[in-house]
C-alpha cells in the first residue's frame, strides 16, 4: 500500500486512517473504514477514485449515512464521505452536487419561489443516495423533477444521463444496479406559492414525526413495499390484506410486519420499533450482527404468513455474506 500513500502524497490528497463510521451513519452502528476521505471537489473524487482503481482498493461513497448498515468489523478499504456541495438555480431548473442535504435542497427550492420538492423535507441523507434509490414520500419521487444526473464510470470518466435513461422505478435506478456514482443532478421544478409550500412541509414534518420513532438510531424504513403481481391478488385478499392495497399492488411493509406477528422481534439492542413496523431501530447497544438477525428473522415471519419475500432498502457494507 506504500504507492498508495505516494500516490495520495503527490496529489495533495488527505486519506485518513481507520475512522470508525459508526457515527456518520443514522444506525449509531458500524466499524472503522481502512482509509477514509472526505471530498467537497469533483476533482478530488475523480482523482482519489483513480488512484483505488490502480491499486484494487475497494470504494464505497458515503453520503448522508441514513441507509447504510456498517458491518461491525468495519471495511476494509475506502470510504469516502461525499460532501458535492454545489447549489445552483436557473429559472425553474435547479442543480444540486450529490453532497447536498436532501431536507435543506427542499426548503431551498421553496424559498426561491419554486415547489415540487416539499414531501422530500423530512427525508433523511443526501441527493446521491436520494436519485440513486429514487428515494419518495407522501407521494411524490425524485424521478419526477430529475432532468439529468452526472455520474462517473467505472473507468473514472463523468458522462450525463437523461432521466429516461436512468431506468427509475420504486426505489430503484440504474445506478443502484451498476454501482456508478452519482455526482449531481439538474432537476425542473414548477413555479409555486412560499407559503403554501412552507405550509405543506410543517405538514409533511408533523406527519412524519408523529409516526415514525424519535430518539432511535434507524436507517429509515428497512424494506421496500412489496409490489404484488396480478396473480398474486386473490391469495393475497385471502389472507385479509386491505384492498386498497391490493388496488394498489403495493403492500406496505410496514403492515405486513405487524401482521406477521413481527414487531416483537428483538435480538440483542435491535428490535422492530413499537411505532411502525418498517422501522428496525438501535435501542442503544445494538451491533450490526444484531441489526442483520432482527431483519432475517422479520423476513422470516413475513415469508411464513403471507409466503412473500420483503427485501431491504438499507445498504450492507463490509458484510462478508
Amino acid at each position: 500500500m506504500n504507492q498508495f500513500v505516494t500516490q495520495l502524497k503527490t496529489r495533495k490528497l488527505t486519506v485518513q486512517r481507520d475512522v470508525p463510521l459508526s457515527s456518520l451513519t443514522s444506525f449509531h452502528i458500524g466499524g472503522p473504514a481502512k482509509y477514509f476521505a472526505v471530498v467537497e471537489r469533483e476533482e478530488d473524487l475523480l482523482s482519489l477514485l483513480d488512484i483505488a482503481r490502480e491499486n484494487d482498493i475497494p470504494v464505497f461513497i458515503m453520503g448522508g449515512g441514513s441507509n447504510v448498515l456498517v458491518a461491525d468489523e468495519g471495511f476494509d478499504g475506502l470510504v469516502i464521505h461525499c460532501q458535492l456541495g454545489d447549489v445552483k438555480f436557473n429559472g425553474n431548473v435547479v442543480y444540486a452536487g450529490a453532497g447536498v442535504i436532501t431536507a435543506q435542497l427542499a426548503a431551498q427550492t421553496v424559498a426561491h419561489g419554486l415547489t415540487g420538492l416539499e414531501w422530500s423535507v423530512g427525508i433523511p441523507g443526501r441527493i446521491g443516495g436520494a436519485i440513486r434509490g429514487n428515494a419518495g414520500a407522501m407521494g411524490g419521487e425524485f424521478k419526477d423533477a430529475v432532468v439529468v444526473v452526472r455520474y462517473i464510470d467505472h473507468e473514472g470518466v463523468l458522462h450525463e444521463r437523461t432521466q429516461g435513461a436512468c431506468e427509475f422505478n420504486y426505489r430503484e435506478s440504474i445506478f443502484k444496479r451498476s454501482g456508478e456514482i452519482i455526482v449531481g443532478c439538474r432537476m425542473h421544478l414548477k413555479s409555486g406559492d412560499k407559503e403554501a409550500s412552507q405550509k405543506m412541509m410543517r405538514e409533511y414534518l408533523t406527519h412524519r414525526n408523529t409516526t415514525q420513532p424519535k430518539g432511535f438510531g434507524s436507517s429509515g424504513c428497512m424494506f421496500k413495499n412489496y409490489e404484488c403481481s396480478d396473480d398474486e391478488i386473490e391469495k393475497l385478499r385471502a389472507l385479509n390484506v386491505p384492498d386498497g392495497m391490493l388496488d394498489a399492488k403495493r403492500i406496505s411493509a410496514g403492515w405486513l410486519v405487524e401482521y406477521a406477528d413481527a414487531k416483537d422481534v428483538r435480538v440483542g439492542g435491535a428490535e422492530v420499533s413499537d411505532i411502525h413496523g418498517n422501522f428496525v431501530v438501535n435501542s442503544g447497544d445494538a451491533t450490526a450482527q444484531d441489526v442483520r438477525d432482527v431483519v432475517n428473522t422479520v423476513k422470516q415471519k413475513v415469508k411464513d404468513r403471507f409466503g412473500l419475500d420483503l427485501h431491504e432498502e438499507v445498504q450492507y457494507i463490509g458484510f462478508r455474506y
